[in-house]
């Protein structure tokens, strides 16, 4: 596990507790699922206290967390997630 950071992160879904992302780089797409918790912060654009329930389709977000390997594909256990629009 190691610390991760993903800037300009479009959600592409959100189910239940896990939001999908999608990133560009070059011409590379990367999807990530991100993993949230009881413990996750969640800001909105103003850095104001926010919730998942405000998080949408579409919706560019920053988060930080840890990547951890299990199951099909990594995930990050992100510890803050902010809206960047």
């Amino acid at each position: 596990t190691g610390l991760t950071l993903l800037r300009g992160a479009r959600v592409l879904s959100v189910s239940g507790s896990t939001v999908n992302v999608g990133m560009t780089w070059g011409a590379s797409e990367f999807t990530w699922a991100v993993q949230t918790n009881y413990g996750t912060k969640f800001f909105n654009e103003q850095g104001e206290k926010d919730s998942l329930a405000n998080i949408h389709i579409g919706d560019i977000v920053t988060v930080t967390g840890k990547i951890s390997q299990g199951g099909v594909k990594p995930y990050i256990n992100a510890d803050i997630v902010r809206t960047s629009q």
